[in-house]
């Protein structure tokens, strides 16, 4: 069996200040409505602020979600990205 993987960002709090570096974190924001699901070819930008690279399996009411109404999967490796800014020394 193989897994698609994903890396978790986690938002640090200091001050009462949170900044979120990650857009659409839980992948709820898209141009189209899976259903149970849609499969998203390589270069794939419907997923707001992704870029699919490897292709995945966008699920929708397919199973229940840890997160929100959407999560990713796929039957190949597969892979998304994000560019975002970061500051040297910054948390």
């Amino acid at each position: 069996m193989k897994y698609l993987f994903c890396t978790i960002i986690l938002l640090a709090s200091f001050n009462n200040i949170q900044a979120q570096i990650v857009a659409n974190g839980s992948f709820e924001n898209s141009s189209i409505n899976p259903g149970l699901f849609a499969q998203l070819p390589d270069g794939s930008t419907v997923i707001d602020d992704w870029l699919v690279v490897k292709s995945i399996d966008y699920i929708g009411t397919l199973w229940t979600h840890s997160d929100g109404n959407k999560s990713l999967n796929a039957s190949d490796i597969g892979a998304i990205t994000q560019t975002f800014i970061t500051e040297t020394g910054e948390s």
